[in-house]
């Protein structure tokens, strides 16, 4: 998701600023920053960080044990009868 946002920021400002310089579009000065600011921030927070991201979210889900598959330990005499049982 973060990829196609950052292809849109990306294209955004360059077509805003390409706009603005042949006299296309009204440039304000907060309109250039909103597309910089975004394009900026996403690309060296986000893009950047990412993988990082990614790999703390699959440590978290794989360590992370559910209710329904926690599985009770057996008892000493069910292991001891388990033992005896096999030889």
């Amino acid at each position: 998701m973060s990829h196609y946002a950052y292809v849109f920021l990306a294209l955004g400002e360059q077509l805003t600023t390409m706009l603005v310089g042949k006299g296309f579009e009204e440039g304000t000065k907060l309109r250039l920053f909103f597309w910089q600011f975004l394009w900026g921030f996403l690309d060296n927070m986000v893009i950047r960080f990412e993988p990082f991201l990614i790999g703390g979210a699959y440590l978290y889900f794989r360590n992370k044990t559910f209710k329904s598959e926690i599985i009770k330990p057996e008892s000493k005499k069910q292991r001891k009868a388990e033992f005896i049982r096999l030889y």
